[in-house]
């Protein structure tokens, strides 16, 4: 890695579109301390930068008229070699803009992978504790799938293996609902709530739960049902399966109500058994011996 310190002129500075922190928040304060004292901390920049939707836009206008091959590779690549992209100082950068500073003290680094310019960035903002959770684990998540390891990311952020493995379980909740949530006041979403829900398998059910919850205190309650549910069911795929390998067919008419057709040879709670307790072999005559599953009962 290279570098170089030097000004630059702010409005050809550009945000990183994978900067871990997504909104650099109301920057009003800090334009009016920068009009009045400058930046004081260099911002750490690197050359080029990702084109934005407007000039994606005006480069697929340009090559409809005129396809080249420069504008073709803009286009592909979405990457120009013009202005420098931000690693360390977006609040700073966002500020100078709005405080209509034209020109920064930068400090340019050159020659860093894309797993390194996310880690720069990444143990920045944490060592200001600028992220949210969910946005840590968003940058867990990133690394991850540009090659790290749960490993290697402990060893570069201090977090330990088991935070980074419940972050990585957060980074596979609906984004747009946990963020519903977190800026609701009067739902307090805490940390501990979200690893409550790890207590449930299946990530769609986690957003269901977590969508259908009104408060902290309820989303207990509904992933503690969940939870439950889910262990009456495993023992009732159980008691089917025995009963399958036994010859008995599920009932295809509906038992939910009395049927005078059929008699009741047995009914079975399964929120009453424990999981040893799953055994059906005391029927001992299976024949005209239908099973029905109705969890509405229990």
């Amino acid at each position: 890695m290279k570098e170089e310190l030097t000004m630059l002129k702010v409005a050809a500075i550009y945000p990183h579109p994978d900067n871990p922190r997504k909104d650099v928040g109301d920057v009003t304060e800090l334009a009016d301390s920068i009009k009045k004292r400058g930046i004081l901390q260099n911002l750490t920049v690197m050359p080029g930068h990702w084109l934005t939707m407007e000039e994606m836009a005006d480069v697929v206008k340009a090559y409809r008229e005129d396809p080249t091959d420069e504008l073709g590779n803009l286009i592909e690549t979405k990457w120009s070699n013009e202005g420098y992209t931000t690693l360390i100082g977006h609040r700073r950068t966002a500020a100078a803009k709005l405080a209509g500073i034209e020109e920064a003290p930068c400090r340019i680094v050159t020659g860093l992978t894309k797993n390194e310019q996310i880690t720069m960035m990444l143990e920045e903002n944490m060592q200001r504790n600028d992220l949210t959770i969910y946005e840590q684990a968003e940058s867990f998540q990133l690394m991850l799938d540009l090659g790290e390891t749960v490993e290697s990311l402990s060893d570069k952020t201090g977090f330990s293996k088991s935070t980074i493995y419940h972050r990585l379980n957060l980074a596979k909740l609906d984004r747009d609902l946990i963020r519903e949530k977190e800026d609701d006041d009067s739902y307090q979403l805490s940390i501990k709530d979200m690893y409550e829900l790890e207590k449930i398998k299946d990530v769609d059910k986690r957003n269901q739960i977590l969508s259908k919850s009104t408060d902290s205190s309820n989303l207990k309650y509904l992933i503690e049902q969940s939870v439950r549910e889910e262990e009456r069911d495993k023992k009732a795929r159980k008691i089917i399966a025995q009963l399958e390998e036994m010859g008995v067919q599920q009932c295809e008419d509906d038992l939910s109500h009395w049927n005078s057709d059929y008699t009741y040879v047995a009914t079975v709670n399964s929120w009453d058994l424990d999981e040893d307790d799953v055994d059906v072999s005391v029927i001992e005559d299976t024949t005209d011996v239908y099973y029905t599953y109705n969890k509405s009962i229990y």
